[in-house]
């Protein structure tokens, strides 16, 4: 369970032995990047394609973010 000096969190390991986890984890790493960009102002319709989402509704679930002004000025601003 140990690598170097350092000691391994048993939910680290166990992740490394469980696909799902495993998948569990890359989404929710996806779902955390989305949000930084979005956090610093990356057009929603640039993540939306980033993340590879066919719809920008997809898009705004994974934000967790609701139909807004600033939203409407997002889908409208000019793809990157």
């Amino acid at each position: 369970m140990s690598e170097g000096r350092f000691t391994k969190h048993p939910a680290e390991v166990s992740c490394l032995t469980r696909p799902v986890c495993e998948k569990h984890y890359l989404h929710r790493l996806r779902k955390t990047c989305a949000t930084f960009w979005h956090e610093r102002h990356i057009p929603i319709r640039t993540i939306q394609y980033w993340l590879g989402h066919k719809s920008l509704e997809t898009t705004q679930k994974y934000l967790g973010i609701k139909d807004s002004a600033e939203l409407q000025e997002q889908i409208n601003a000019p793809k990157y």
